[in-house]
Formats: structure tokens, C-alpha cells, sequence
């Protein structure tokens, strides 16, 4: 696959196996050296040693007390530092650009951004960037990488945790961190412009919580909290609502009656006190609850209700696209789940579904993916894969849970290694392909043109309202971002003209008629100058 994928015809690479785009960017003797890496550690000496080495690293995090809380602090910084160094700069992949332009326009008119789909999620970014923007002049981009690996830190936080909460074999743990770890769908944590790592690390945590419960060491009320809080912040979060169900009936056999109908009531209000108080608070602040008919979920984007007139209709929900769309979502976001079900088919284990968390998971998977081959994506396939990545990740933490638990020590290292280099090298490459994504295509949109054009909107809009000292502040952050904007020099000589700023206005104007000598607006502009310069003699 490495060697040879890259070299098809780009036409079939984009329509039917998209999922390969990673590759696409690898020099050939790069490929051929990463081929031979997989086909290296798959000799037994070699294996050995490398998971002697994995071993004593998970043994070392999995100690006790003020060292190992060391430890984790040093992982986190570390983790932090390249997930924001290999921060995605791809604003090809989501909706990056709007996000951009709606966000910097709503927090400087209404103080916020938020729609209902996630209104949380854009309430907290609203926050982080106000915040940033005035301490360190960052953008939005900036903001949402931050939001973005500090999510992925609580991530790999609650992976680590959730690892070592199944097995105690340091073999077993290693292979499911570096599985989940080594999913495509981590993308969402490199820094990444979309709305989708908090929900993904609260899902994350739901997950965790919901094997404590199954374990009786949680009452059910506190993965419900977990998954209501997720779902404000997006309602894809909801299609997880089934498995929270079954959390419930999982524990009704073990109890009373009455206890039964008291843990209902409890997770009832788990569900119901966080979405209860979101539509309370932002009621208070503006936001009034008639705007959830805005949102994709009122509008029910099914692909089996949507026909061609819809602008961003895809494909027909029985189609072969469909189908090889939702296989290609599946192998970006989770290929490890995949690779890990197909060892355990090729040695032909027998499975027992006896297992508590085992029959979550797969109701979790099966609801997911009944929302990712439903739903449809307006962007397309493969920019709109962010939106089903949690299908990814419900896959992996399957596949994973049945590798270890089904597999010896032995077989985990002999296959975990392979699997996890396979899965690391496509998700790695596209990590990577995506920090250089200013460098390696030519496709990728510049955010700089969004919050440039967003700042000149908005000094239009100000200076409409007579209110000039708010205009010129936008206008000088449209020009600080792109210094060659030339109109904006002159609107921002204009706003200084009627602040009484004589000095400085003549100087923009000087700007604008530099870079635009013969522009539409030069022969205003001199004449502007020429009236000023007759009033200043005029005064002396």
C-alpha cells in the first residue's frame, strides 16, 4: 500500500480511495524506507527489544505518587508542545474559513459566537479568542490550536487512564494506547480549526466513565452528565444517547426495583440539568431558543431525505459512492479498529459477547455509524471528515478492546507492533502533511485573507455608525494583517480624517495612492488630500 497506492492515476486516488491522501506527499524512497521499517520490526529479535523498551515506559507511567505525577506533568508539556508545533494548517479540511470569518465578525459586534448545533463549543472559542486577541493580538486560528491541543492532552490523559484501567500487562497497555494514539482522527488535536475536540475528548471520557459504571465502581448518573455535557457542546454527542440507555439496563438485574427507578430519575437529570442550563444562560445573554431552527438537526440533513435540488447534496443514500465514502471515513479516522479486527479475523478467534463493556461499545459503534452513513456531509466526503471522525474512534477503541482481550502477550507483540507502524505512518504523514499544508498545496485557503476581509467588514460597519475610533481599530488590524491591503489604508485614512488625526490620515492616504497610484479610489483620495492640506492653510 505504502509503494504503491501513490502511484495510481490521481483521479481514482481522490474518488475512491481518498482515505490514502497521507501517502500522497511521501517521495517514493521515503515510502520505500518506511515499507521497510514495517517489515523490520516484524522480526522477532527486533520486536522483543522494542517492546522491552515500550514496556518500561508504560511501567514507568503506570507508578505511584509524587514522581509519576512528574511524569504526567512532563508528558503533558511534551505532548502540548507537538500538538502545537504540528498544528494543522490544511483550512481545506472543515470549515475553516467561514469559521473564521463568522467568529472574528460576531465577537467584536455581539461580544460571541454561537449556533445551537454547538453552541458551547463556539461560546468557549468566542471566549478563548477575545481573551487571546487582547493579551497577545493572536486570531482565530491561534485560538482554536490552543483549544485544540489542550484538548488533546485531557485525551491522552483519559486514553492512558482508560488503558491501564483494563489490563495490568504493560504489553497490553502499550498496544491499546499506541492503537488509540495512532488513529487518524487525533488530527482533531493538532491544533485543529473545526469544532470538534472538546466534543471528542468529553466522548472520551463518557467512554471511561461507562466502564467504571459497568465495573460498579460509578453510579450511571455521572457518564450521563458526561455525555449530556458533550452533547452542548455538540449534538453528535446524542447519538450516543442509546448507549447511555443500555448503561441503565445493564444494571437493572443487580438491583431493586426501587433502586432501578431512582438511578432512571438520577440519570434523567444528568441528562437534562446541563442542556436545561444552556438554553437558560444564553437566553439571559441574547440567544433566544427559536435559533435552533438554524441548525442542521432541525433541518434534518439525512442523505435518504435530501434530493439533488439541495446544494449540498453528495450522493444517493444507496450508491456506491455512499458506500465507499463511508469506508474511506471509517479507514482515515480509525484504521487501527480495522487492522486490529482483521488479525483477529485472520486468526479466526472466536469472540463471546458476554462482556458488559464489550455489548456498550458495540452499541455505541453501531449508532455512530448509523449517523455517519446517514448524514450528510455539504462539504463533501472528505472535507466534512472531521464531522464523523468519532466513528473512527469508536472502531479503534472496539477493535483495540477485542485485540487485547482475545489475543496472549505474545500475539499482542508480534501483531501490536505492525499494526501500530502501519497506523502511525498514515496518520503521521498527514499530521505532518498538514502543518506544511502552506507549502505542499496549492489548494489550501490563507486564513490571513478571512481575518483580513472580516476587519474591513467590520470598520465598515463602524464607520456607517459614525463610530470612528472602533473603525480605525479594525481598519489597522486589517492592514497589520495584510500589509498590501490598499483600501483598507484608505477607509483607515478616512476614520483618522474624522477622528481630527490629520497627520496620520495623510499618511494612509500616502499608502493607499503607493500601492494603488491609478486604483479606483486614487483621484478620490488626492482630492481628499488636497482639501485637507486647503484647510490646514486656510487655519494658519
Amino acid at each position: 500500500m505504502l509503494l504503491f497506492i501513490p502511484l495510481l492515476p490521481r483521479e481514482i486516488l481522490t474518488s475512491c480511495l481518498w482515505f490514502t491522501t497521507p501517502f500522497w506527499d511521501i517521495p517514493l524512497w521515503g515510502r520505500f524506507l518506511l515499507g521497510g521499517l514495517c517489515c523490520v520490526i516484524s522480526f522477532q529479535s527486533i520486536n522483543l527489544q522494542i517492546w522491552s523498551l515500550l514496556d518500561k515506559i508504560v511501567s514507568f507511567l503506570s507508578g505511584h505518587g509524587a514522581k509519576t505525577k512528574t511524569v504526567y506533568g512532563v508528558t503533558a508539556i511534551t505532548a502540548f508542545a507537538t500538538f502545537w508545533l504540528l498544528r494543522c494548517r490544511n483550512y481545506t479540511l472543515g470549515d475553516s474559513v467561514s469559521i473564521v470569518q463568522y467568529l472574528t465578525w460576531d465577537v467584536h459586534v455581539n461580544n460571541f459566537y454561537v449556533t445551537y448545533d454547538e453552541i458551547w463549543t463556539h461560546f468557549v472559542h468566542s471566549l478563548a479568542y477575545k481573551f487571546l486577541h487582547v493579551l497577545f493580538d493572536w486570531s482565530v486560528d491561534k485560538a482554536y490550536a490552543l483549544v485544540s491541543s489542550l484538548c488533546g492532552i485531557a485525551a491522552l490523559m483519559i486514553i492512558i487512564r482508560f488503558w491501564r484501567n483494563n489490563t495490568r500487562e504493560f504489553s497490553k497497555q502499550t498496544a491499546g494506547i499506541s492503537f488509540c494514539l495512532s488513529m487518524g482522527a487525533t488530527q482533531l488535536f493538532f491544533g485543529y480549526l473545526e469544532n470538534y475536540s472538546i466534543v471528542v475528548s468529553i466522548i472520551l471520557l463518557y467512554i471511561l466513565l461507562a466502564q467504571l459504571t459497568l465495573e460498579n465502581r460509578l453510579h450511571p448518573a455521572w457518564p450521563a452528565l458526561a455525555l449530556s455535557t458533550g452533547i452542548c457542546f455538540h449534538v453528535l454527542a446524542g447519538w450516543l444517547l442509546p448507549s447511555l440507555l443500555y448503561l441503565w439496563f445493564a444494571g437493572i438485574r443487580l438491583k431493586s426495583t426501587r433502586q432501578n427507578i431512582k438511578d432512571l430519575i438520577l440519570i434523567t437529570l444528568a441528562i437534562v440539568a446541563p442542556i436545561g442550563s444552556t438554553f437558560i444562560f444564553f437566553f439571559f445573554i441574547g440567544v433566544s431558543p427559536t435559533e435552533i431552527k438554524n441548525t442542521h438537526l432541525w433541518a434534518l440533513k439525512f442523505i435518504f431525505l435530501l434530493d439533488e435540488s439541495y446544494g449540498g447534496f453528495q450522493y444517493k443514500m444507496f450508491s456506491l459512492s455512499h458506500l465507499g465514502a463511508v469506508i474511506n471515513q471509517v479507514m482515515i479516522s480509525g484504521l487501527p479498529g480495522v487492522l486490529t479486527i482483521f488479525v483477529l479475523f485472520l486468526k479466526r478467534k472466536r469472540i463471546g459477547i458476554e462482556d458488559k463493556f464489550l455489548q456498550f461499545l458495540i452499541v455505541s459503534v453501531f449508532f455512530l455509524q448509523i449517523f455517519a452513513a446517514t448524514w450528510n456531509p455539504d462539504l463533501g466526503a472528505y472535507k466534512d471528515w472531521d464531522l464523523f471522525a468519532v466513528t473512527g474512534i469508536g472502531y479503534t477503541i472496539l477493535g483495540s478492546y477485542l485485540f487485547i482481550k482475545n489475543l496472549n502477550n505474545d500475539e499482542v507483540r508480534r501483531w501490536g507492533l505492525v499494526i501500530a507502524a502501519i497506523s502511525f505512518t498514515l496518520s503521521g504523514s498527514w499530521v505532518v502533511g498538514n502543518s506544511l499544508a502552506a507549502d505542499l498545496h496549492d489548494i489550501t485557503y490563507d486564513t490571513t485573507i478571512s481575518h483580513n476581509k472580516s476587519h474591513q467588514h467590520l470598520g465598515g460597519m463602524f464607520a456607517e455608525q459614525q463610530k470612528y475610533r472602533e473603525a480605525t481599530r479594525h481598519y489597522k488590524e486589517a492592514v497589520r494583517i495584510d500589509p498590501k491591503d490598499s483600501i483598507s489604508y484608505a477607509n483607515l485614512g478616512q476614520t483618522l480624517r474624522m477622528e481630527g488625526k490629520r497627520n496620520e490620515a495623510i499618511e494612509n492616504f500616502q499608502k493607499y495612492l503607493t500601492l494603488e497610484p491609478e486604483g479606483e479610489a486614487a483621484e478620490l483620495v488626492r482630492q481628499i488630500m488636497e482639501n485637507m492640506q486647503k484647510e490646514e492653510r486656510e487655519k494658519t
